[in-house]
């Protein structure tokens, strides 16, 4: 139910050497027959297990460690090559860096950054997830984003939402101790957003706004809310089941999730794995904050059973395109304008 990847336009060809090896590296991970010198990452469909990959294939070919913040940073052929260059002769020293692992600055803040966008990846997803939308916003705004405990670092995951938020509210109080603060969640990230903007509020913080981009229903709420609204429909209890052997040899990396050393496609399936079912047991509980909804095409849950959830002021908005299309060019633009009309009342 993907939608078409968008055009793309000329190809300029990587220089001889270092950047010519990496181009191929992307193109084995990404299927594509050429990938050119100034071609984004995440442009030309990147996602998490593609990170993975390329992390995993770039690290054995040329000796380097690097994690998804070096791909935030770097997000061309032209770009990364330098930075792999660098690490690899010792000039470019990682930095003292006291944020967890599961804190990726994909626009670091500076004295110009006016404000800051948490983003929440979603289930297994990597931080650079949210690289296509931190390219769109305004300039001076910074762009901090989430990922799971276990992807670029060996731990157990986290098993519940909370967890999760307790985690990433660490950092995020590190980077911004004072708010308004603006959170974006996409999937299961958009429930770990509204968990961290309530314990936000309990610390006496003003959350301006959590947009939750199209997150599916716990089906233990849809059956609940079934008992007083008919015909609530939702997305996961009204999908196809996958088949019996996939979900079989999913689960049997389910107890080795964030610490078992397997391929790059192994940890992200598993660290996936964990997410859906973080997502299923979930119990959210009603949030009083200002809420952006955005659902995708696809997206069955019933806003009415939303409206329960979400009490305070809430829009709901939809776009025409699947689940992981929301974060991806060039829906993303519409998010990012969703984003700012909803601060233009308070700024002006």
């Amino acid at each position: 139910r993907a939608l078409p990847a968008p055009a793309r336009g000329p190809i300029l060809p990587p220089s001889p050497g270092l950047e010519t090896d990496i181009a191929l590296a992307w193109a084995r991970v990404l299927r594509l027959d050429e990938v050119g010198r100034d071609e984004n990452f995440y442009a030309l469909g990147g996602d998490s297990l593609n990170v993975q990959q390329l992390i995993t294939a770039l690290g054995d070919q040329h000796g380097v460690r690097l994690t998804a913040s070096d791909v935030a940073s770097a997000p061309t052929v032209a770009q990364l090559a330098e930075t792999v260059a660098a690490r690899r002769s010792g000039v470019l020293v990682r930095q003292g860096n006291p944020l967890a692992p599961t804190t990726v600055l994909l626009r670091p803040p500076t004295t110009g950054t006016r404000d800051t966008l948490f983003c929440f990846a979603g289930a297994g997803a990597s931080a650079l997830t949210f690289a296509p939308l931190a390219d769109r916003v305004d300039r001076d705004t910074a762009v901090v984003a989430f990922q799971a405990q276990g992807l670029e670092n060996r731990a157990f995951p986290d098993w519940t939402v909370g967890r999760a938020a307790r985690r990433h509210l660490v950092d995020l109080l590190e980077l911004q101790p004072e708010g308004p603060y603006r959170l974006v969640g996409h999937s299961l990230g958009a429930f770990i957003a509204v968990d961290v903007a309530a314990r936000l509020h309990s610390l006496g913080h003003h959350v301006e706004l959590v947009a939750m981009l199209d997150p599916f229903l716990p089906p233990r709420t849809v059956r609940a809310a079934r008992r007083h609204l008919p015909g609530v429909r939702s997305t996961l209890l009204e999908q196809t089941p996958a088949d019996r052997s996939v979900l079989w040899r999913h689960r049997l990396w389910l107890p080795l999730a964030g610490i078992a050393e397997g391929t790059a496609e192994q940890k992200v399936t598993a660290l996936r794995e964990v997410g859906v079912r973080v997502g299923r047991l979930h119990r959210p509980r009603p949030y009083s904050g200002r809420t952006l909804l955005v659902l995708s095409t696809f997206n069955l849950d019933d806003d009415r059973v939303w409206a329960r959830l979400l009490t305070g002021d809430l829009t709901v908005e939809r776009i025409h395109c699947d689940h992981d299309s929301v974060v991806r060019d060039p829906h993303v633009a519409r998010v990012v304008d969703l984003l700012a009309a909803a601060r233009a009342p308070q700024n002006g």
